[in-house]
């Protein structure tokens, strides 16, 4: 998921409410004043009103087509989606106990240190940077996402026991068959075993979950230390842009799995935007600093 790029109506609103700052007065919109003025000047002379309609459009046009212009509200989207962004890494963040904020933590420095290996052992190509960091990025995220898929579902199950779970249900199964037994009693009995039966149902669901979970975790920091020996082994930058995509790609299906089971591991909201940089500062960022 990338960052989309605003409509060339969104630019020709925002140039039109454009403020600049002005000594003394603050940020105006210089625009709107101008047009205000030919607005009660047009009443003496009217031809001005056709010069202002056309060079507000000419304005308009010429801001909404400017590619610094454009680039200045693009960013302003990528730093408003950063800034949200920020706030659910956050609260993912806050849902793991400390030894499975670690583990995060080292995946995490592991692909810091792809960064930095690459940067050591090949030619610098801004764009192939990009796509590694970008991509990395979205394992990051998937990563982060599943531990706290996992995390809910041992705060669901704690200390669940299938074997025990099992034995009252065979238990409760000899109450209610029992000979002699009220039918209010053995109802009763019916009832009870029918919630333990959908809680062992539950359980193995649970388990199965967690198991897939515990696989495509081990996946992605298997994937990870191969694209970190990759890069160490000096392989072509372009080949490994195009592993990371690979696996990114395959991430999608995990995507999908894990929403098909939001009702048991929790919503995990929407995928990251590839754009938006949150665990990997970018180079020109820290340059800037």
């Amino acid at each position: 998921m990338t960052v989309a790029r605003a409509s060339f109506w969104e630019y020709v609103k925002r140039a039109f409410h454009i403020r600049y700052p002005v000594k003394g007065l603050g940020p105006i919109s210089v625009n709107k004043w101008l047009l205000f003025g030919a607005a009660i000047v047009g009443f003496a002379f009217h031809p001005v009103w056709l010069l202002a309609l056309a060079a507000e459009v000419l304005y308009l046009y010429s801001m909404a087509t400017n590619p610094r212009f454009r680039n200045i509200i693009d960013a302003e989207r990528i730093g408003a989606d950063r800034a949200g962004l920020e706030r659910r890494v956050g609260e993912l963040r806050g849902q793991l106990d400390r030894k499975t904020l670690e583990r995060f933590e080292g995946l995490v420095t592991r692909c810091r240190d792809i960064l930095g290996i690459s940067s050591l052992v090949e030619i610098s190509v801004a764009p192939l940077e990009e796509a590694k960091r970008s991509g990395m990025e979205q394992l990051i995220f998937m990563y982060l996402q599943l531990l706290v898929g996992r995390a809910t579902i041992d705060a669901h199950f704690p200390g669940a026991d299938r074997e025990t779970l099992s034995r009252e249900i065979d238990a409760l199964r000899k109450e209610a068959a029992r000979p002699g037994i009220s039918e209010t009693l053995r109802k009763t009995k019916e009832g009870t075993l029918d919630i333990a039966r959908k809680r062992l149902e539950n359980l193995d669901r649970a388990v199965e979950q967690r198991a897939v979970i515990d696989s495509e975790l081990e996946r992605i920091e298997q994937q990870v230390e191969l694209i970190r020996e990759d890069t160490a082994m000096g392989r072509e930058p372009g080949a490994l842009t195009s592993r990371i995509d690979q696996v990114v790609g395959t991430l999608g299906e995990t995507s999908d799995w894990l929403r098909k089971n939001a009702d048991l591991i929790g919503d995990i909201g929407e995928e990251k935007p590839r754009d938006v940089a949150v665990f990997l500062e970018p180079r020109r960022r820290k340059e800037t600093e």
